[in-house]
C-alpha cells in the first residue's frame, strides 16, 4: 500500500457507478492523478502543461473527482495521468443541468453570474483525455472557451474551457438558476412536486437511481417531464 491510492485517502466513489455520491469527492490541492494514485502537485508550472500540449478545463462537477477521471480514462483507454489544481473563478456559479443523466443523477452545469466565485478544479488535459472527456458529455453539454475578461480565473495566467449544458438549468425561486446540491435533496424535492416524475421514476432518489439503471430509457423520458413541469431555464452560457 502505498498511502496515496485513491481509495486509502477517501476518494473511491465512483458517480457513474453510484449516482447517489454524484458529484463524488472532488481534490482541495494540487494534485496528479496517476492511475489509481493521488501525488502532490508541487509548484503549478502552467506554461509547462502548455508546453505538453495540455488544455486548461475546469471541472464544475464529477470530473473533479478522481475517481470518476480514472474510470473514463480506464473506459476509454487513454493515460491516467492528470493534473488537478482547485481554483476560482468570478462570475461563475455552479447548478445543475436541466436533463437527468444516463447514469441518473442530475448533473452540475456553470452559470454566469457576475457577484460570484465558483470553487472548481481546472484539469490539464492532454489530446487523449480531451476526446475522452468530450465524448463522454457530447450529447447534453458542449465545452466553450470562456472569455477571460468576465470569467477570470484568479491566481492563474491562463484561461479556461468549461463543459455547458445544452439542456438549460434546473430553476430555483423566482425562476432564476438552482444552486448546485447533495444529490439525494435534489432527487426528493423533484419527486415531491411532481406526480408525473413520481410515476416514472419512484418515490425515493433509491427507487429512481435503480428504475434508471433498469431502464436507461427512461432517463429520456424525466428529462422530457422536467421541461414540461416548469423545472428548467435557459443557460445563458449555452
Amino acid at each position: 500500500m502505498s498511502g496515496r491510492g485513491l481509495e486509502e485517502l477517501g476518494f473511491g466513489g465512483v458517480p457513474l457507478l453510484d449516482p447517489l455520491v454524484y458529484p463524488g469527492r472532488s481534490v482541495t490541492e494540487p494534485v496528479v492523478l496517476c492511475g489509481d494514485e493521488l501525488l502532490p502537485l508541487g509548484r503549478v508550472e502552467e506554461d509547462a502543461f502548455v508546453a505538453e500540449g495540455r488544455v486548461p478545463v475546469l471541472a464544475v462537477g464529477s470530473n473533479a473527482a478522481p475517481a470518476q477521471l480514472r474510470h473514463k480514462f480506464a473506459l476509454g483507454g487513454v493515460s491516467g495521468t492528470v493534473p488537478m489544481v482547485p481554483v476560482r473563478v468570478g462570475g461563475l456559479a455552479v447548478g445543475h443541468s436541466g436533463h437527468v443523466s444516463v447514469a441518473g443523477y442530475v448533473a452540475y452545469s456553470p452559470f454566469p453570474a457576475a457577484d460570484r466565485v465558483a470553487d472548481v478544479v481546472l484539469l490539464w488535459l492532454d489530446e487523449g483525455q480531451l476526446g475522452v472527456v468530450d465524448a463522454s458529455e457530447r450529447v447534453n453539454y458542449r465545452r466553450v472557451e470562456l472569455p477571460r475578461d468576465r470569467f477570470p480565473v484568479l491566481g492563474s495566467r491562463c484561461g479556461a474551457h468549461v463543459y455547458v449544458s445544452s439542456r438549460g438549468l434546473l430553476a430555483g425561486d423566482g425562476g432564476a438558476p438552482r444552486e448546485a446540491g447533495e444529490q439525494r435533496r435534489v432527487m426528493s424535492g423533484l419527486l415531491a412536486a411532481s406526480p408525473r416524475l413520481r410515476e416514472v421514476l419512484g418515490a425515493s432518489p433509491e427507487e429512481w437511481v435503480r428504475r434508471v439503471a433498469a431502464d436507461h430509457r427512461l432517463c429520456g423520458v424525466a428529462s422530457v417531464l422536467l421541461v414540461e413541469e416548469g423545472f428548467v431555464v435557459g443557460n445563458p452560457l449555452a
